[in-house]
């Protein structure tokens, strides 16, 4: 049972302050108009400064960053399902004033919808942390 509760718990914590995990995701929405749609060629970056969302392109897979949200950008997050299928909906504020009228909506599919919304939870706490040291 101890082997049980280990792995459950290394499952768990999917962040360390001075890693970067990187999701493979399919952008279902985008308002920007930025991102490719419905095509794994979109990553995110989860690291103890933010979210990097980067497209990737061209025969050599070179990576170009449309996005990098603060952990204060987002205004939530959730796991659901569309069309049946895992995704990650985004909600993240355009204005300094953190104005909740002033936001826009994100979908990415993508079977690790669940380890990226715990990374974004893990980051947002460990930022939190970080600024009352």
């Amino acid at each position: 049972w101890l082997q049980v509760i280990t792995r459950t718990i290394d499952e768990d914590v999917p962040i360390v302050p001075d890693d970067e995990l990187v999701f493979m995701v399919k952008p279902r929405t985008d308002p920007t108009q930025q991102l490719i749609k419905n095509e794994y060629s979109t990553v995110m970056k989860v690291s103890a400064s933010g979210v990097a969302v980067c497209s990737t392109a061209g025969a050599e897979g070179e990576e170009a960053e449309k996005f990098f949200w603060c952990y204060t950008d987002f205004f939530k997050w959730s796991v659901l399902y569309h069309n049946g299928k895992q995704a990650l909906s985004v909600s993240v504020f355009t204005s300094g004033d953190f104005d909740s009228k002033a936001r826009q909506e994100f979908l990415f599919r993508t079977r690790e919808a669940q380890k990226l919304a715990t990374a974004i939870e893990y980051g947002r706490r460990g930022a939190r942390g970080a600024r009352r040291g």
